[in-house]
């Protein structure tokens, strides 16, 4: 399993053009808050209190190849890593591919990402992740929820395009995550999703692409990766 690091200011608007043509084709990174309808992580007991974390953000609370045990079925061979320590990260192509900073209107958020695909091409699968931190827990609170409310506006879109599907678990709670599936326009199913993620002043953004032939629906796939993506950011 290879590790690679990169250091763009941003990436570029044909590199997320590209990763969103692929989640269009095969329909589907990362919300006003809404009702949702499932079990999120305070159902595994897990919870936090609405405080500042003493360590920043590092890579380790990425989601690291040692995590793919739980979902690796749902996306497939993803073997190669590539971080970005630098610079905002665009969200979704139906938000225009803003910036964190940009969406929010948060100059103080300082972000690392990281990019989960094949090595050799052979899977088409694909996991982005940004994680998040603010100088305090209603930063975060504000950030996460500015950007829920912008990939919302994806649930809406041309007949046979892809799009987001209902909220679940929402509103968004300090510890805990809401995702929405990734909906093809052609066949109606689920193919990966997006969700995002809220600890202290941290927050995450996590989008799976579901590779061909996955075992499972893309809810699974989304809901196995936020699981291991919240662990590791509340870390």
């Amino acid at each position: 399993m290879s590790t690679n690091t990169t250091r763009p200011a941003a990436p570029s608007g044909s590199a997320q053009a590209a990763g969103r043509k692929g989640l269009a084709a095969r329909a589907a990174l990362a919300l006003a808050v809404a009702a949702g309808a499932a079990v999120g992580l305070s159902g595994f007991g897990l919870h936090s209190a609405d405080a500042a974390s003493t360590d920043p953000i590092d890579t380790v609370n990425l989601i690291q190849g040692r995590d793919f045990s739980s979902f690796k079925d749902n996306v497939g061979e993803l073997n190669q890593q590539t971080t970005d320590l630098y610079g905002a990260h665009g969200i979704s192509a139906c938000t225009g591919e803003d910036s964190l900073d940009t969406l929010t209107g948060n100059k103080d958020l300082t972000s690392i990402g990281s990019t989960w695909s094949n090595a050799d091409g052979e899977v088409d699968g694909l996991i982005t992740e940004a994680i998040v931190e603010a100088k305090t827990p209603a930063a975060a609170k504000a950030a996460a929820a500015t950007v829920v409310a912008a990939l919302k506006e994806c649930q809406t879109e041309p007949e046979g395009h892809w799009h987001y599907g209902k909220l679940y678990n929402g509103p968004l709670k300090d510890g805990d995550h809401v995702w929405m599936d990734s909906i093809d326009g052609d066949t109606g199913k689920a193919t990966g999703g997006v969700s995002v993620m809220l600890h202290g002043n941290r927050f995450g953004i996590v989008e799976v692409q579901q590779s061909a032939g996955s075992v499972g629906d893309g809810d699974d796939a989304i809901k196995n990766v936020s699981y291991e993506a919240e662990l590791r950011l509340a870390d």
